[in-house]
């Protein structure tokens, strides 16, 4: 390697933090050997899966110790994944942080199964147990399990907005009853609307948690998130552990980061100084999995969405590749600075062509492949956190004045960065002012235009 990216986790000192949420074949495939997903490969370069693992401060190519895990894609049973899982379950404790999910979402999907069997809500003990455990046994901070309104449109027991908080708060009893504090709670807020949201903190603020996950509508748009969050803080909800951790469920968007390192900020400037934000998605691990898809590089624009990742189908990449060199036009510590050449990445026929799914019954992309490929993605991504924030959430408007955004030779003066001045206005006077409501709603219109998280 040309340079070292231990120290890359660095660069995030003070943000809010994204969490890449790893998938399952990402796990498995960095807790093997390489010979046991290849037995007659003898690669150069890549010579170990650690070095795909950016949990792994001492052989990854790159480190970033901050990750989720949810129960809706592990496996749950815990004696055989300490084997296939063992590069979580072995993970260094004192140097990365992992949150782990309820896997709410992938339970009321039916994804989600409890000793191959679909979660059963009319003796939910056995699932209810089995993902608690699971928490308490890999995690650092949980969310609890809740019961996505959503339910409410699938095949589900629930039918009403009141049925999923029920069944929520049933779930918050046992988690209350049979938890060893091993690990924090976080609770989770779900609502549509306004009233929605009420209704359901109201119900659920009597667990002791740790902090607040943000899903449904507190999280689709950046008036839904702030009104969400002074609300919080109102209550004192905010105050000591309780405001500990505020996450935002599946979202993605580097442009959200910098919006959320803002709002962390004014929290620990006004309210609770130990508050730590992050968001989590998939994007990275389902690209590469369901997409086959590679991040090749990012482009900046003069819209909300400030920069956007070029993608590419990696296979349909491989007949321009040098089997000897790297893959053109990718960036980055795993598939530019390390070295790798195409060929240990990708599987080649004896002739040294790739090898072709209508003409070899099998594709040029393998376990190695997709791992590969998903520690790439994960770091253009986090890349991409960071260059937002530097971008935006970095510039000092105490004066009133725009600051041009610079980085790397880009001036970004544009709309996008006049918003980020005034979004940053806003959120420093409604943490700061005796007259939040009134900041709020002189402000609604701009502040739903920021689209956080899109239902569909």
């Amino acid at each position: 390697m040309d340079e070292d990216f231990t120290d890359f986790h660095k660069d995030f000192g003070g943000q809010a933090l994204f969490l890449p949420s790893m998938h399952v074949s990402y796990i498995n495939a960095i807790s093997k050997e390489i010979r046991d997903i290849r037995p007659d490969f003898n690669p150069r370069h890549l010579v170990s899966m650690q070095m795909l693992n950016f949990f792994n401060e001492e052989h990854g190519l790159f480190f970033y110790p901050w990750a989720l895990y949810s129960a809706g894609v592990a496996n749950l049973d815990m004696d055989r994944a300490a084997e296939t899982e063992s590069s979580i379950y072995n993970r260094d404790r004192d140097k990365t942080f992992l949150m782990v999910d309820s896997g709410g979402f992938q339970v009321v999907t039916g994804a989600l199964k409890i000793n191959g069997r679909p979660f059963d809500w009319a003796n939910p003990d056995e699932g209810r147990m089995q993902i608690l455990r699971w928490q308490e046994a890999i995690g650092d901070v949980a969310t609890v399990l809740d019961v996505p309104t959503f339910a409410i449109q699938k095949d589900t027991p629930f039918k009403t907005f009141n049925d999923c908080l029920a069944q929520t708060n049933d779930n918050l009893r046992f988690i209350d009853d049979n938890r060893t504090n091993k690990v924090p709670f976080i609770n989770v807020l779900q609502g549509d609307n306004n009233s929605e949201i009420q209704q359901w903190y109201d119900g659920v603020n009597w667990f002791p948690a740790s902090g607040w996950a943000f899903a449904g509508g507190t999280k689709l748009n950046l008036y839904n998130l702030l009104r969400t969050i002074i609300m919080l803080r109102d209550d004192g909800a905010l105050e000591g552990d309780k405001g500990k951790w505020l996450h935002i469920l599946g979202v993605g968007k580097p442009a959200v980061g910098a919006v959320l390192t803002i709002i962390q900020k004014a929290i620990r400037e006004n309210v609770n100084s130990e508050t730590m934000v992050t968001l989590d998605a998939s994007n990275p691990f389902q690209e590469a999995g369901l997409r086959g898809s590679i991040q090749l590089h990012y482009t900046f624009s003069n819209t909300q969405k400030a920069t956007r990742g070029v993608t590419e189908n990696f296979e349909d990449l491989l007949p321009y590749c040098d089997p000897d060199k790297g893959i053109p036009e990718a960036f980055g510590p795993v598939l530019k600075t390390s070295g790798i050449p195409a060929r240990e990445i990708f599987i080649q026929n004896a002739d040294g062509t790739w090898r072709n799914k209508e003409k070899d019954g099998k594709r040029a992309s393998d376990a190695i492949s997709y791992a590969t490929i998903m520690a790439h993605n994960t770091y253009m991504l986090l890349d991409e956190f960071l260059t937002n924030n530097l971008m935006f959430a970095g510039v000092d408007v105490d004066d009133g004045t725009i600051l041009n955004a610079k980085l790397n030779g880009i001036e970004f003066e544009t709309s996008t960065e006049a918003n980020f001045h005034k979004i940053t206005k806003i959120i420093n006077k409604v943490f700061k002012t005796e007259h939040t409501g009134k900041e709020l709603e002189k402000n609604h219109t701009f502040l739903e235009k920021f689209i956080i998280w899109n239902p569909h």
